[in-house]
C-alpha cells in the first residue's frame, strides 16, 4: 500500500490487511483500515463491507452499544445493499441476545422478518433467533448460541478491471 500508492491491488490490499489484523484480533488496526476504506472510497460494496467489519471489531472488543449504532445507521442508509442491510439487523439482534436483552432481540427479528423476509435464509435465521430469544425470556438462562444452518451472506464486492484481467489469463489462446 506505501511502496505503490497507483497500483492497481491498493483497493484489495486494503480489505485483507483489515482481515488480516481482523483475523489476528488487532481490533484497533483492523478498525483503523475500515475507517479508512470507508473515507477513501464512500459508496462502494467495499466502503459498505468495510462498515460490517468495523462494527463487528466493536463488538469484539465489548462495545456493544457502538456497533449496534453503526448497524442501525447502515439501516437508514438506502444506498447500502439489502442483503447487508438484511444482516446488520441480524447481527443487532445477536448483539442484544448476547446482553440478554431479550425483547429488543425478539423486536429485532420480527423487523427483520418484516422488512428482510425476501432476502434469502433471513427468515429462517429471524425465526430461529427468535425461538432462542423466547426461551431466554421465560427462563432467563439461555445462553446465545450461534445457529448453524442457511446464513445470509453477501458476495465480497467485485472489482471489473481485477475480474477482467482474471478472465483474460484463463482464457486459452
Amino acid at each position: 500500500i506505501e511502496n505503490n500508492p497507483r497500483s492497481e491491488y491498493r483497493l484489495q490490499a486494503y480489505v485483507h490487511l483489515g482481515n488480516l489484523y481482523r483475523r489476528s484480533r488487532d481490533w484497533r488496526a483492523a478498525q483503523r483500515i475500515y475507517k479508512d476504506l470507508i473515507r477513501l472510497y464512500p459508496g462502494t460494496a467495499w466502503a459498505y463491507n468495510s462498515t460490517m467489519y468495523l462494527a463487528e471489531t466493536h463488538a469484539h472488543k465489548g462495545h456493544n452499544d457502538t456497533a449496534v449504532r453503526i448497524y442501525e445507521k447502515m439501516q437508514t442508509n438506502p444506498d447500502i445493499p439489502l442483503v447487508l442491510r438484511a444482516q446488520a439487523q441480524l447481527r443487532i439482534g445477536d448483539l442484544h441476545l448476547t446482553d440478554q436483552k431479550w425483547l429488543e432481540a425478539l423486536n429485532t427479528y420480527r423487523v427483520a422478518l418484516r422488512d428482510y423476509s425476501k432476502v434469502p435464509g433471513i427468515s429462517i435465521v429471524a425465526e430461529e433467533k427468535m425461538l432462542i430469544a423466547t426461551e431466554g425470556r421465560r427462563s432467563g438462562r439461555v445462553p446465545y448460541r450461534p445457529i448453524r444452518g442457511p446464513r445470509a451472506r453477501a458476495e465480497e464486492p467485485s472489482d471489473a478491471g481485477y475480474q477482467l484481467k482474471q478472465q483474460q489469463e484463463s482464457v486459452p489462446y
